[in-house]
């Protein structure tokens, strides 16, 4: 039987290798115990070989014997099926050098180009999911698809490592990722050893490659702050504590847990302002299903900015919000209400009302890490300043002073101020020296039935300041109505796109960098200074040839 065995597997390798030319094989250095087997699928562009620095790098870390297969993939739209005959290839080619069949299995993906279809192979291939001891990714993240039952839960245990610095699967997005299988986890403490999730500070995305980076992630890709070398060790001591956990040996599972607690740590200003935004990311909205733990009831943030736009001096509001698509008018037309009134003003009054809140967010069709992940805008409906006034006793309120100039450019203020008051410590010096600010502009209005105010986005605008460098206006869309507006349905309102917390934290740590913290950004850098050096090297000479000292 095993004779027959090696002869299949020998017919196999002859079939399978012929057209592996570029498939990268890694022995283990020792097999003094049972080894361990590692397939990688290389990012689109990044050839096999350029991922042997931390190939080689976990060998030599990993506390089993570890055989690495990185099969070369040529086409840059990878499938599920290219994968899966890559991953049958790798492995005939790795049995055929003497790596047991029986050899227990982890998969890893570079980049979600190529982790999303090698989780669909798994999900598919469920004999080999069976099989296979856990799963790695680099620079990617589980697809929200395998979130949660139905489909089904994903059925591979899996390690998710990405970098600070990802200009590829954004920081944000890896942060989500973070928040469901750790953090809001059903066993919190399982989920270290099964779902754990691990940012390395300083780290891009190419940095789990090496050499030469291709031109789809230097485009988008930030500058790393670690060298290669630490981006490498980092990622491999993760490895390996994952991979001896998956397998059972728990004492390395104190290392991952502080890798992991150190993660939560750092995100934690992130999620509080994805909390703030009522993050259709993290639960979706209850519309008009009762509300419940396991969807948004209200936006945190439409509250607050309801007590900014009533600016009492004396008294107090309770604002309670529900969050419905504000163009909805059947069944139910959602607008704010006040539902108590002070005779007088008085400390102790409070003014009992509701706002309406909606998030705005991009398309993201292919979840691959490249969308914002917050919500471009808070379409807030909310009771104007003078009609909430008036509920809290003040007498002769006039709307055009009340509700005069821009009350909603100073809420989205508020929310830019929170998110640089609330950031990482090392990222707010970094935006400072090398991000595109925001600056908020005046109010813009609409028609003054609110019908324009739903489809016209809040504005983002590319502009300069008065040095030269790039900054981004934003203009809030607004709607506001005298507690007199002859329609009544629409009077007394003061409706705002707001800027979400959660858009002005992840324009910090993401989006904001992108004009001047590229690779590509770096290299035009690089590229300036050389130019600037050959242009004075050249007037130099200029200059000495029509020295009349100098004899040429």
């Amino acid at each position: 039987m095993a004779s027959l065995q090696s002869v299949l597997v020998a017919i196999g390798t002859l079939l399978f290798m012929q057209p592996a030319l570029g498939d990268v094989i890694l022995k283990p250095p020792n097999e003094a115990r049972p080894p361990v087997a590692l397939v990688l699928i290389p990012s689109a562009g990044v050839d096999p070989s350029q991922y042997k620095p931390l190939a080689t790098a976990m060998q030599d870390v990993c506390n089993y014997p570890l055989w690495i297969g990185i099969p070369y993939i040529p086409l840059d739209a990878v499938l599920s099926t290219e994968i899966g005959e890559a991953i049958s290839r790798i492995l005939l080619s790795m049995q055929a050098q003497g790596m047991a069949v029986k050899t227990r299995l982890f998969f890893a993906a570079h980049s979600p180009v190529s982790a999303n279809p090698l989780q669909d192979y798994l999900v598919k291939n469920t004999t080999l999911a069976h099989n296979t001891a856990g799963q790695i990714l680099f620079g990617s993240f589980l697809q929200r698809i395998y979130r949660s039952s139905p489909p089904a839960p994903y059925p591979v245990h899996t390690l998710t490592i990405g970098g600070e610095l990802d200009g590829v699967a954004r920081l944000t997005r890896i942060m989500e990722e973070y928040y469901h299988r750790v953090q809001v986890a059903t066993d919190p403490t399982k989920a270290v050893s099964t779902f754990p999730v691990v940012v390395v500070r300083g780290m891009s995305h190419f940095q789990f490659a090496s050499g030469t980076m291709p031109k789809t992630i230097k485009d988008r890709d930030f500058r790393p702050e670690i060298s290669y070398d630490s981006a490498h060790s980092k990622v491999s001591a993760v490895v390996s504590n994952y991979i001896s956990v998956a397998l059972g040996n728990t004492s390395c599972l104190p290392a991952l847990k502080d890798a992991v607690a150190s993660t939560g740590q750092f995100l934690k200003p992130i999620i509080e302002a994805y909390k703030l935004e009522a993050s259709y990311k993290f639960k979706t909205p209850c519309f008009e299903n009762p509300p419940s733990p396991a969807c948004q009831v209200g936006c945190p943030w439409t509250q607050s900015s309801m007590v900014t736009m009533a600016q009492l001096d004396i008294g107090h509001i309770n604002d309670t919000d529900e969050i419905h698509p504000a163009s909805e008018i059947l069944p139910k037309f959602h607008h704010p209400a006040i539902f108590s009134n002070c005779s007088t003003t008085s400390p102790s009054c409070t003014v009992q009302l509701s706002s309406v809140s909606e998030n705005i967010y991009e398309h993201d069709l292919y979840d691959d890490g490249e969308v914002a992940t917050s919500a471009n805008e808070i379409q807030a409906k909310l009771k104007s300043r003078q009609s909430v006034m008036i509920a809290a006793g003040y007498e002769n309120v006039d709307f055009n002073k009340s509700d005069a100039g821009s009350r909603c450019k100073t809420i989205n203020q508020q929310a830019y101020d929170w998110a640089l008051k609330n950031s990482d410590p090392v990222t707010l010096p970094r935006f400072k020296e090398h991000g595109v600010a925001m600056v908020m502009g005046e109010d813009k209005g609409c028609l003054k039935n609110g019908g324009l105010w739903i489809y016209l986005p809040m504005d983002y605008t590319v502009g300069t300041n008065s040095t030269g460098g790039e900054i981004v206006t934003i203009q809030s869309i607004q709607m506001k109505t005298a507690v007199t507006y002859s329609i009544g349905i629409f009077a007394g309102m003061h409706y705002c796109k707001l800027l979400s917390p959660a858009r002005a934290m992840e324009w910090l740590y993401v989006d904001g960098l992108r004009r001047y913290y590229t690779v590509n950004q770096q290299c035009v850098f690089v590229l300036y200074l050389m130019m600037t050096f050959i242009i004075m090297f050249i007037y130099m000479i200029v200059l000495l040839m029509h020295d009349d000292n100098y004899n040429i």
